[in-house]
């Protein structure tokens, strides 16, 4: 690959905003498939383990949860759909599990910008 062309595509994906997520410590540019970039870009990140995103500290976990889902509706909505026993949660899981999906909808939100970058190059 052209040094020019994946300098290029490098800025492109460092200027896409998914929260707890750098894609570039996941993504090895040469193999995105240009085909279906937001696809191999996907695969990527899930094989890479990128989506395990985990928040290691209670106070880091109550300020993630106070800003994304203050009610914890949705992060308990999301545990009980994972099958966690509710009895057994604590607010790094919850926030730990609630930051992977929002950067896994981060990424599906940018998918049009990502397919729409690679059908331009």
């Amino acid at each position: 690959m052209d040094i020019n062309l994946k300098n290029k595509i490098e800025r492109f994906l460092n200027s896409l905003k998914i929260k707890n997520l750098e894609i570039l410590d996941y993504v090895c540019v040469e193999n995105i498939d240009s085909e279906y970039p937001y696809e191999s870009i996907y695969d990527q990140l899930w094989d890479s383990g990128a989506f395990d995103i985990e928040i290691k500290d209670y106070v880091s976990a109550m300020a993630y949860l106070l800003e994304h889902d203050a009610s914890l509706m949705d992060s308990l909505i999301l545990a009980s759909a994972l099958g966690h026993d509710l009895q057994h949660l604590n607010s790094k899981d919850l926030a730990s599990m609630l930051a992977s999906k929002n950067a896994k909808d981060d990424l599906y939100d940018a998918k049009y910008e990502i397919d729409n970058f690679f059908i331009n190059l």
